[in-house]
């Protein structure tokens, strides 16, 4: 790492390109089981049935966890473009540039 600034270890462009690529990776990897959850014919079941009690309860549980998977997926695509664009030279958060 290039040393230590004032919110902790600095990288270099070369750690920030690795790192970045991992995280386009681990993201790309995401997107697929998500996507694959969405299609699942079991959920598709579950959405289309008449659910009553139990099933109706924990159907609706994991129902409001898969939206904030997609909540957490879309801030993490939103972290990612934001880095990706500062890595290029452009403007980041509040106009400040990164490895530029």
């Amino acid at each position: 790492m290039g040393g230590t600034g004032p919110t902790g270890p600095v990288m270099d462009r070369d750690e920030v390109d690795r790192a970045l690529g991992r995280l386009g990776a681990e993201h790309e990897a995401i997107e697929t089981s998500l996507l694959a959850l969405q299609d699942h014919a079991g959920r598709r079941l579950l959405e289309g049935a008449d659910l009553t009690g139990l099933t109706a309860e924990r159907w609706a549980a994991t129902e409001a966890s898969i939206t904030l998977l997609w909540t957490y997926f879309d801030a993490y695509t939103g972290a990612l473009r934001t880095a990706r664009e500062m890595r290029a030279g452009g403007a980041g958060p509040a106009g400040r540039t990164w490895c530029s």
